[in-house]
């Protein structure tokens, strides 16, 4: 149990933060609003009532994060444990740091519940509505008030006031590892790493991070235009020149990952340029002591920073820098790159569904055994298929394929292939509206066999 849920610790720590990150945005679009508007101590206005609404996300934001992450390692009962372990852990300034571990514990504790309570049909119903959720519930609102969130509490009221004291040089070279941290891998995992630095600073109310992530966020886009479309154009091939056009607008809109299409043709050059010119863009936004108090936006956050005209200069100053450093290490001519077949990761599971009328007799069809068959043989490895999981109880591994039956009215043939992961699935489907496309094939089948000789042919041989 503890072994699958640190396997995927980070999976369960980027769930919560993707599920806190609205959140996030709402409450500074609408803090920022409500500074626009004024009248922010005025009951009955348009400039309150946004205010109200930024605090309330804001206050709200520790505990999405924390049931994101309880939910992510044990599904529905751990929202509303994690909810309540979320916002005491506001309360008594545990912050960030607190939410995360208290989601955490509340998964691995309903968890165990889950493995260790007696399968009894009476309380059932009782466990994920009742008994989970009020058992972990009681324990970490003990733990967060308690035991771990006055310590995490003065932890981070240090960091708050660390940051504070810095001075210039400090600073910068905070803001310089924060912005490398976010070009890294433009919108990947270490980047989610300086969102999740960033949002502890933001829920103390140091706003300063914030706006040199989003500065350091739309660099590497804006810089990898400038050198595909000023600097040194004929370095780059039509299609780049294309993506360069198309990255302007993704730096605008703080969309990080316009770079990517330049970094999967050239990563050695250009993963490193746009490193540094986040780092650069970020670091001049601390030294400067520019604040913006959203933690996204693109350009529409530029009218709420508190220095406007320094921040514009701290992003394109970092552009600048990630399209000196690439136009010079690129070679003469463009670098053309093959790209291969992308293999689907393992840690996506195959379930097949066929449908046919009520008058077809086998389960499953043939079709879906063979497309079985197929994945199978794509993957490269043994998969059991599973025709039948109602007299199981236990959890699906990761070496079956579920293979499913539907038999009604007069459906003519329908086969889905589902490939399920990690807060997304791929479906591939096919349906048959009448029973003439099999004559056709049929037709076809026979026509390619005219004039052959013995021997055994299939259909693979009449497609190609």
């Amino acid at each position: 149990m503890l072994k699958d849920v640190f396997k995927n610790l980070k999976q369960h720590c980027m769930s919560g933060i993707s599920y806190m990150i609205p959140v996030i945005v709402i409450g500074g679009f609408c803090t920022a609003l409500a500074r626009l508007a004024g009248n922010v101590d005025t009951a009955g206005t348009i400039g309150y009532a946004f205010l109200q609404a930024g605090n309330a996300a804001f206050a709200l934001m520790m505990s999405v994060l924390c049931a994101g992450i309880a939910y992510s390692i044990c599904g529905k009962p751990g929202i509303a444990p994690g909810v309540v372990a979320g916002y005491l852990s506001t309360q008594v300034k545990a912050s960030f740091l607190g939410a995360l571990i208290c989601g955490f514990l509340i998964g691995i504790m309903i968890l165990w519940m889950q493995e260790h309570f007696p399968d009894s049909k009476a309380l059932k119903s009782m466990y994920p509505i009742v008994i989970y959720p009020v058992i972990s519930g009681i324990i970490a609102t003990l733990l967060i008030m308690f035991v771990f969130g006055p310590p995490l509490a003065a932890l981070t009221q240090a960091a708050v006031d660390f940051f504070m004291n810095m001075n210039t040089g400090s600073k910068f070279l905070l803001g310089f590892i924060l912005g490398c941290m976010t070009g890294f891998d433009m919108g990947g995992p270490v980047n989610k790493i300086c969102f999740s630095v960033v949002s502890a600073f933001a829920a103390s109310g140091i706003w300063g991070p914030a706006a040199g992530k989003n500065a350091a966020a739309m660099a590497p886009p804006m810089g990898m235009a400038i050198s595909a479309l000023v600097l040194t154009p004929k370095k780059y091939t039509e299609q780049e020149r294309e993506d360069a056009k198309v990255a302007i607008a993704m730096s605008l809109c703080q969309v990080t990952e316009g770079a990517l299409p330049f970094a999967f043709n050239d990563p050695k050059r250009v993963i490193p340029a746009v490193t540094i010119g986040s780092g650069v863009a970020h670091g001049l936004i601390l030294t400067w002591g520019v604040t913006v108090p959203v933690l996204h936006g693109g350009i529409f956050s530029v009218p709420l920073a508190s220095n406007p005209m320094l921040w514009i200069a701290a992003w394109l100053i970092g552009a600048m820098v990630t399209a000196v450093i690439v136009s010079v290490t690129k070679p003469a001519r463009p670098v053309e790159t093959v790209h291969e077949d992308e293999e689907l990761k393992d840690d996506f599971d195959i379930e097949i569904v066929e449908k046919h009328h009520n008058q077809k007799i086998d389960a499953p069809s043939g079709t879906a055994l063979m497309l079985a068959d197929a994945m199978c043989e794509e993957i490269e490895k043994p998969m059991k298929y599973e025709y039948d999981r109602h007299s199981k109880r236990e959890k699906r591994t990761k070496n079956e394929i579920g293979i499913h039956a539907v038999r009604g009215g007069t459906i003519v043939g329908e086969h889905e292939i589902i490939f399920a992961g990690r807060d997304e699935i791929i479906t591939l489907s096919h349906s048959a509206r009448s029973k003439e496309i099999f004559a056709v094939g049929a037709v076809n089948a026979a026509v390619y066999m005219n004039g052959k000789g013995a021997g055994l042919y299939d259909m693979k041989e009449l497609i190609d």
